[in-house]
């Protein structure tokens, strides 16, 4: 065992991103003092690092909207408390109705965030014109406006996060693979760690792949027909191929955020890569030298292809990377002119990249995929015949994003000071 572990804690995390880290954080603000958070690679590698950190606070229900208020109130105060900023801004979100039926549900969304203190307007198409004058109104019927949705980065969110929970006494440590939860008489007693050594814990909180919690470290057991059931059946998002360019030029009044479809598609294996998805990092500072940033592109690419490439040869799994890499570079001269001559540094995340850091089945870049099955679904965060073992993040609550797997920390947080005998929200 590393000399900066201890073989004793009284809460284990597994997993350092924004999940983890939210609850060492809330677990530091309750006042718990040893906590040992464990990560495989580095603090945010995993899942959290591609997020597009969108901060959205109108929810399906009443109740999911007034957690993501606090989470969007916890954000605006993160900063200021930590020192770490997050890029955080409050842009404003528009969402727009095609057909009557839809402006109807809208409307009734809006209706409820207004009850729960949000500030929200209903728009007509001329009204959301003037909003985002890009945006053709031939066919909208209406749209609604919150002027405090924003965006911000998760990675730093993830860094606050854990400044604040070390600043209040809990450990964190990287490059520490969990391959086991230990069981004595039906009770989590702590972790087993590549190296073979073990930390005993009075309690454990698995903020990791679910697949890899429920089925490798558990072996499969604690686990109902219902959940077997989830992972045999429900689909998860799709992975993603990500190309990340660091160039020597800025994108100023370019908006963070841009969906295009290629005049020119191009093949990934077997699939037709019809559109990109373009993120600039030009929200906030510290994502480049003065004078240069950060692009990056993404699309939805399949599993099998990158994995037989990587196991057969990685040599072709590399020059595949390049190739696509030179083939997205040639799409985005079209929007950004003489980029191709502007690139300083690049890197190519598949699939098989993202199975890699996360252990996320197939490489899936989120958990479950939101159907409306896996919506309407309740899933348990903690194991029949398994105590003091609880479970947070995307595979506890379908269709991720920063501040439902934020709160979700926060509940698996409330689930053990509740099995402690504790009172009050942390």
């Amino acid at each position: 065992m590393a000399s900066d572990i201890p073989s004793q804690a009284r809460v284990v995390i597994i997993g350092g991103g924004v999940i983890g880290c939210s609850v060492a954080y809330h677990l530091a603000k309750r006042g718990w003092k040893d906590v040992l958070l464990l990560e495989r690679k580095e603090l945010t590698s995993g899942t959290t690092w591609h997020a597009a950190g969108l901060i959205g606070q109108l929810r399906a229900t009443q109740g999911l909207t007034q957690l993501a208020v606090y989470t969007a109130e916890l954000y605006e105060g993160l900063e200021k408390e930590t020192g770490q900023a997050i890029g955080y801004k409050r842009n404003g979100s528009l969402s727009v109705a095609c057909d009557h039926e839809r402006f109807e549900e809208m409307k009734r969304g809006a209706s409820m965030a207004s009850n729960c203190g949000l500030e929200v307007q209903v728009l007509t198409p001329g009204q959301a014109k003037e909003k985002y004058p890009l945006l053709r109104v031939d066919d909208v019927v209406g749209a609604v406006f919150l002027p405090r949705d924003g965006a911000l980065n998760p990675i730093d969110v993830t860094r606050a996060l854990a400044i604040g929970a070390r600043q209040n006494g809990v450990r964190i440590v990287e490059h520490t693979k969990v391959t086991g939860v230990t069981v004595e008489k039906g009770r989590a007693v702590g972790v087993r760690l590549a190296d073979g050594s073990e930390v005993r814990a009075d309690a454990v909180i698995a903020a990791c792949d679910g697949r890899s919690v429920l089925f490798d470290m558990l072996g499969g057991r604690y686990m109902t027909e219902k959940t077997r059931q989830h992972y045999a059946t429900w689909q998860t998002f799709k992975p993603l191929l990500m190309a990340t360019f660091g160039v020597a030029r800025l994108f100023p009044g370019e908006p963070a955020f841009t969906t295009v479809i290629l005049d020119r598609p191009f093949a990934i294996g077997s699939e037709t890569i019809p559109g990109l998805f373009i993120r600039l990092f030009n929200y906030g500072e510290g994502y480049a030298p003065p004078g240069k940033s950060v692009l990056q592109a993404t699309s939805e690419s399949g599993w099998e292809h990158w994995n037989t490439l990587r196991g057969q040869d990685p040599a072709l799994y590399r020059a595949e990377k390049r190739r696509v890499a030179g083939e997205i570079l040639d799409r985005l001269e079209v929007l950004y002119p003489g980029l191709s001559g502007q690139v300083e540094v690049s890197d190519v995340a598949t699939p098989y990249t993202t199975w890699r850091y996360t252990r996320n089945h197939e490489g899936a870049w989120e958990g479950w995929l939101m159907t409306a099955q896996a919506m309407r679904t309740s899933i348990e965060r903690t194991l029949p015949g398994l105590e003091r073992l609880y479970l947070a993040g995307q595979w506890v609550m379908p269709g991720g994003g920063v501040p439902p797997v934020l709160y979700s920390g926060r509940h698996a947080v409330q689930l053990l000071c509740r099995d402690d005998g504790m009172t009050g929200l942390p």
